[in-house]
């Protein structure tokens, strides 16, 4: 299917089949973002007011879920961004959670804060881990 003829697109948030024009394009890429205009403005107004209320992390932050430091971080984070840290948020209740690095807030966002898929994903690797990675726990 060509992308000039699709129409409509539905929202990872708000889950509303709408124009293809309520999605905006992210900047520098060549695709649309996968909520719609009025979810990104609720969600960006809900960081601003979180960033007003916890202001910036901690110096020599290292992330709340993997530990790793800033300057690491900083080394795996996209160049298109200006700090190592995200500030991680319950969707649900928009409460702050922590300052996170860039990869362990996408693995949130790529199992929607599920702490069930998590766990699955937990047991996966423990069932085929090698000896090595076994020794390397203890």
């Amino acid at each position: 299917m060509n992308r000039e003829n699709i129409k409509t697109k539905q929202c990872n948030t708000c889950n509303k089949v709408k124009d293809i024009e309520e999605f905006p394009v992210d900047s520098g890429r060549a695709y649309r973002r996968n909520r719609c205009r009025g979810c990104e403005n609720k969600l960006e107004r809900v960081r601003r007011k979180l960033h007003k209320e916890v202001g910036e992390p901690p110096k020599d932050h290292c992330c709340s879920i993997c530990n790793t430091p800033e300057e690491k971080a900083m080394e795996l984070t996209n160049s298109r961004c200006k700090t190592p840290w995200v500030l991680d948020h319950c969707h649900d209740t928009d409460t702050f959670r922590g300052w996170i690095c860039h990869s362990c807030n996408r693995v949130l966002g790529q199992v929607k804060d599920s702490r069930e898929h998590l766990l699955k994903m937990y047991k996966y690797l423990d069932k085929h881990k090698t000896k090595e990675q076994d020794e390397q726990v203890k």
